[in-house]
């Protein structure tokens, strides 16, 4: 006989009498199995199902979250507080000084009252304003001044005529006198 497997007995004459047994075919032969992925940090979205022929193996991985785009972003820092902000939240724009600019009132008496940004907004009053000065008045001159320049009290005749006149204090007793005291002693 002609056997495609072998001869597996061989008669006196050394012809083949009996073939081997053809082996039983290969159940996996011709199937292909799914192609493994590598996902990385992304990991796997899907595994393909095992059979007696493949194993399971990642077909798909999971999307990827897109970058922020707000990272990294920051923002001016603002004094005054933040007038507008960009799309990541982040402060763009300060507000201005709300004290920039602002100036207050020169005082020489000082200062009444002040504002929110440390301005002198009002002066004391002059102590000298209305005072009466009566030097106008003074035929003999000032006796007297206040601490505002004016003249308080005008002198007399007396204080006139005695302002220069020579005094002589006298133990003994005085000779002669006149309105502005002892001219001599005895």
């Amino acid at each position: 006989v002609s056997c495609s497997n072998g001869c597996a007995s061989y008669g006196s004459c050394g012809q083949c009498t009996s073939c081997n047994p053809t082996p039983p075919s290969d159940p996996c032969e011709g199937v292909t199995c799914p192609t493994s992925v590598s996902c990385g940090s992304a990991g796997c979205a899907s595994w393909s199902s095992s059979t007696s022929c493949c194993s399971s193996v990642c077909t798909s991985c999971n999307d990827l979250p897109p970058d922020d785009p707000c990272e990294g972003v920051t923002g001016v820092s603002c004094e005054f507080g933040c007038a507008s902000t960009g799309s990541c939240g982040q402060c763009v724009s300060c507000n201005p000084d709300p004290c920039a600019g602002v100036t207050g009132v020169s005082c020489t008496t000082g200062c009444a009252s002040y504002g929110s940004c440390g301005q002198c907004t009002s002066c004391n009053p002059d102590p000298c304003e209305g005072v009466t000065d009566v030097i106008g008045s003074c035929a003999f001159g000032c006796a007297s001044w206040g601490s505002c320049g004016e003249c308080t009290r005008c002198n007399s005749y007396t204080d006139y005529i005695c302002a220069n006149a020579v005094i002589v204090n006298c133990p003994s007793g005085c000779a002669e006198s006149g309105p502005c005291g002892c001219y001599r002693c005895r």
